[in-house]
């Protein structure tokens, strides 16, 4: 059976490009490209932002650094399992590398 997960993204501030992780995960994208952190939860986009943000179940990504939830960016999708669902996160954080995005994701 099938499971409603949400896919978002958090617009991070471009202090981000600064951080070694981040610069290593993303060796195409340069100053002034818009950097996002990709996640996936059961809960409302909206409440998983303002989960990371609060520390709670958190993303450092977001907590330092996440500016809003980009809601343009937000999708549901059914997924058989958890497994499924991360792979959509990572073929998505894919996409919006290739469009020019420095991303980084759970």
């Amino acid at each position: 059976m099938n499971r409603t997960f949400h896919v978002f993204a958090v617009r991070l501030d471009a202090a981000v490009m600064s951080k070694p992780t981040f610069k290593a995960k993303n060796p195409g994208c340069g100053p002034g490209q818009p950097c996002y952190f990709i996640g996936s939860s059961q809960h409302e986009p909206e409440r998983a932002f303002k989960e990371h943000k609060s520390g709670e179940d958190a993303s450092a990504w977001v907590r330092e650094h996440g500016l809003y939830l980009s809601k343009a960016r937000c999708f549901t999708i059914d997924a058989g399992n958890r497994a499924e669902c991360e792979q959509a996160v990572v073929s998505y954080a894919a996409e919006l590398r290739a469009a020019g995005c420095a991303v980084c994701h759970d």
